[in-house]
Formats: C-alpha cells, sequence, structure tokens
C-alpha cells in the first residue's frame, strides 16, 4: 500500500465498529459485520478499495481521480476527444466494484 491508503487502513482499523458501548455496535463487532466506509478524494485509491475488501471485508465509497495509477485516464480522454461539452461517460469495473466518470 502507500502511505496514504496504509494510513486510511489505520484510522479505518481504529474506528471500526465504534460506539461499542451500543449492544446494536457490539453485536456488529462479534458478526463482523460489513460497513461501508466513505471517503473524498484525498483519500480514495483503487489500493485501499481492494485491501479494505480483503482484510476487513468492508466496501468503500468516494471520489476516485484520474490522476491516480490505474485509471482509464487516457482511455476516457481517446473515447471522448469528440465529444461536446456537458458530455459525461461512465465506466464500470465490476471485479473491484469501481465506477469511473468522466466529463467534458
Amino acid at each position: 500500500l502507500g502511505a496514504t491508503a496504509a494510513i486510511s487502513m489505520r484510522l479505518i482499523e481504529a474506528s471500526e465498529y465504534s460506539g461499542t458501548l451500543s449492544s446494536e455496535r457490539q453485536r456488529a463487532k462479534e458478526i463482523r459485520k460489513r460497513e461501508i466506509i466513505i471517503g473524498d478524494s484525498f483519500f480514495t485509491s483503487r489500493r485501499l478499495c481492494v485491501a479494505l475488501q480483503e482484510k476487513f471485508g468492508h466496501e468503500y465509497f468516494g471520489a476516485l481521480k484520474t490522476n491516480h495509477s490505474g485509471t482509464p485516464k487516457i482511455q476516457v480522454g481517446e473515447i471522448m476527444k469528440d465529444w461536446p461539452g456537458g458530455g459525461y461517460l461512465v465506466l464500470v469495473c465490476e471485479e473491484l466494484r469501481l465506477f469511473f466518470c468522466g466529463l467534458q
């Protein structure tokens, strides 16, 4: 993992199932209930999404900018190069459950 993804993993692990004074949250921790982690574009990366799924079974929701490695920035640019302004393209990676949006 990169530094940002590693720090994010530590923060998520530390706050996982927070609020365990509540019996509902205690039960969630006992059964290792899957959670949805929401983050902004600074913390979002493909590596983080994969690591969260593999280590904890949790899912991640956040904006992944095209300057991150492994995103289809070049392919989206090629597809949309002649599109009028205001156009958009949505790509779905079902394997990693990622959505990529290209805006013109």
